[in-house]
């Protein structure tokens, strides 16, 4: 079974919420990319959106090596 990435996106509010990232896919403009993510910023208050690269932050997983 395949453990989706976890990771931080950051809403509109400006607060940073845990998610899974789905898919990475290009933009429009040559060289630019959207992370393809869901997350929830409240209970039963659901997002499934694409959002640029900058409001997208990696989590740590077990097995990662050490910075």
């Amino acid at each position: 079974m395949y453990d989706r990435p976890r990771v931080e996106v950051q809403h509109d509010d400006g607060q940073w919420y845990p998610g899974l990232l789905h898919a990475w896919v290009p933009g429009e403009a040559p060289g630019t990319w959207y992370a393809v993510v869901d997350y929830y910023t409240a209970p039963h208050l659901h997002y499934y959106r694409a959002e640029p690269v900058e409001k997208i932050r990696r989590v740590p997983t077990e097995g990662d090596p050490a910075p």
